[in-house]
């Protein structure tokens, strides 16, 4: 079984109408012909489009694609919708989306949600008051003004904990497959740069690490840092693969092959 892997593919992005990414993820996809293919969030600014390109992908190809949602896909920029729950719901419509639930694949399960960030990334010197404001260094973080849980942070990074907890602990006897949006593990933080001090607080959580420290977690996969890396400890394989902005891209500035080069693959 070959499951491929892949976040932040930012469709709108430095948007080229000649060389659209999800065309050329089709291509890459109907080429290397993965059984599955993850999406660890952010695929567009706006759950429409977002919706509109998982299910042009799920049409033009034989992949199964799953995904998460990501903090981008949830933005309230131009839909209208001010409570972010609503949003969350709607992209529920996606049988693929893992916020519906566990995916079984014989002895594994494939497990996610977006995870979210409590701000425990931080350096200790801010205070909660500043984290909670999103503003330093003369830059705002923009789910600040795009994304409206009706609640505090710290409250739904613990919720989702809390759930991604239970269904793991429903399937003690599966191998499982941990995919959030948000990084849960100090070494894919930004590091030796002044700013992140501050906004390391937006990647994610430290506060998850109970849950792929748990035996049966074997991999776990995040997105929202624009890395790209790989690590395994104690057993456990983490995973970070983002297609990011085109501006970003390492190896090319054509969208095939960058994913070529972005996209990871796992056998189980």
């Amino acid at each position: 079984m070959k499951i491929s892997i892949l976040s932040d593919i930012h469709v709108d992005k430095q948007f080229v109408e000649s060389d659209p990414i999800e065309d050329a993820l089709i291509k890459v996809l109907n080429e290397e012909k993965p059984d599955y293919l993850i999406i660890a969030g952010d695929i567009a600014d706006d759950y429409r489009k977002s919706l509109e390109i998982l299910y042009f992908l799920e049409k033009n190809t034989k992949t199964k694609i799953l995904f998460v949602p990501g903090n981008h896909d949830l933005w309230s920029k131009e839909n209208g919708i001010e409570n972010t729950n609503e949003i969350y719901l709607k992209m529920k419509e996606f049988k693929g989306n893992l916020s519906n639930g566990p995916v079984i694949i014989g002895n594994w399960a494939i497990v996610g949600d977006v995870g979210w960030y409590d701000y425990s990334f931080a350096h200790e010197k801010y205070s909660l008051e500043q984290l909670s404001a999103g503003n330093d260094f003369n830059r705002h973080w923009q789910d600040k003004k795009y994304v409206n849980w009706q609640k505090d942070d710290i409250s739904v990074t613990n919720e989702f904990k809390e759930k991604l907890n239970q269904q793991i602990d429903d399937l003690k006897d599966k191998n499982i497959i941990l995919v959030t949006h948000v990084v849960t593990h100090e070494k894919f933080t930004v590091k030796n740069r002044d700013m992140w001090e501050y906004f390391n607080a937006y990647l994610g959580t430290k506060n998850y690490d109970d849950l792929y420290k748990k035996e049966n977690v074997k991999y776990v996969i995040m997105g929202h840092v624009h890395y790209r890396k790989k690590i395994k400890e104690d057993g456990t394989i983490f995973i970070c693969n983002c297609l990011n902005y085109r501006n970003q891209w390492f190896y090319s500035k054509d969208a095939y092959t960058e994913i070529k080069k972005a996209l990871k693959t796992i056998k189980i």
